[in-house]
């Protein structure tokens, strides 16, 4: 059974293993964009597979309302926590995109709740595709 916590794990595993590599780099390693460093190491692409698989079987069993927001406020103010290192904030903006089916769950009340926390935290001037799909998504359950 997929819970808050097994997403946190994942989370909280990501974010060390990326900030190991940003202290592991060696000097002049993905400097000026050439390939190496932290932001090509294949870690990111499998917490964005693993955290995909980890709400699909959240998707599939039955959560309350209650317990999907607390996931999806999670999952939605963790970069903002996290901003450095750079690879693994954009990866932490990017996986919003995952929550979709998750956000159709959620009462009108707790959508439009996220809807305008989320506004607040992502500023239109800041705001990545990802995000304006987040946002109508919340809108459209809010309605």
């Amino acid at each position: 059974m997929a819970e808050l916590g097994d997403v946190r794990a994942l989370y909280e595993a990501y974010i060390a293993k990326v900030e190991q590599l940003v202290r592991d780099r060696k000097p002049g390693e993905g400097v000026f964009g050439l390939k190496g460093g932290p932001k090509d190491d294949p870690c990111h692409d499998r917490f964005a597979e693993d955290l995909g698989a980890l709400l699909k079987a959240y998707a599939r069993e039955e959560h309350t309302p209650a317990e999907t927001r607390a996931l999806l406020e999670y999952i939605y103010t963790v970069p903002l926590e996290h901003r450095e290192p750079r690879s693994a904030y954009w990866m932490l903006m990017a996986v919003h995109g995952l929550c979709g089916e998750l956000v159709e769950r959620l009462t009108r009340e707790d959508a439009g709740a996220l809807r305008r926390r989320y506004a607040a935290d992502y500023p239109p001037w800041e705001r990545l595709p990802v995000q304006k799909k987040t946002l109508d998504a919340l809108k459209k359950q809010a309605k």
